[in-house]
């Protein structure tokens, strides 16, 4: 598809804001990515050199955002991560390293990443049913703020097991 006077309009700009259960867990730095895996199924038919267009089906997709976070408290870690800690950590001014027990479903959350478009539309990726994969990571640089980088996957949810997990939504 070509340039047209559309274009200018249809621009996604910014490393947007992230939401964890609807709270606003602090400032972004770009670089983040959306990515949206799925496991296509197609039947092996005699006669057929290969996979015969029409026939497939998904038969599993998940969706992953990875955000880098700039605003560093116990609470938006927690927020951010609920396998770390209990919400009781959360008011403290410092806490240790907590037991970990089985990730239940209180630790799957809902995730939505809204960034705009030059003409200050809304753009929402929502990831129904999130765990944060691989723990924490703190990027430690001089002369540069320090960030954590945080995957989410989204999961099916129990009652829904056959719908989709995430969601991208442009605002009209």
């Amino acid at each position: 598809m070509a340039i047209t006077s559309n274009t200018p309009t249809r621009l996604m700009l910014d490393a947007g804001d992230l939401f964890v259960n609807t709270t606003d867990v602090g400032a972004t730095k770009s670089g983040g990515s959306f990515v949206v895996e799925q496991d296509i199924y197609f039947p092996e038919l005699a006669g057929a050199k290969g996979a015969l267009a029409g026939t497939g089906t998904v038969v599993k997709e998940s969706a992953t955002l990875a955000i880098t976070l700039v605003e560093i408290t116990m609470a938006n870690l927690i927020i951010a991560i609920p396998t770390l800690a209990s919400a009781s950590d959360a008011t403290s001014e410092y806490t240790t390293t907590p037991d970990v027990g089985p990730i239940g479903t209180a630790a799957h959350v809902d995730v939505i990443w809204q960034g705009h478009t030059t003409n200050l539309k809304h753009v929402q990726l929502i990831l129904y049913n999130a765990l944060a994969e691989g723990g924490l990571t703190l990027n430690l640089e001089d002369a540069a703020e320090t960030a954590y980088e945080i995957t989410f996957r989204s999961y099916t949810g129990v009652g829904n097991p056959k719908g989709r997990n995430w969601k991208m939504a442009l605002q009209r």
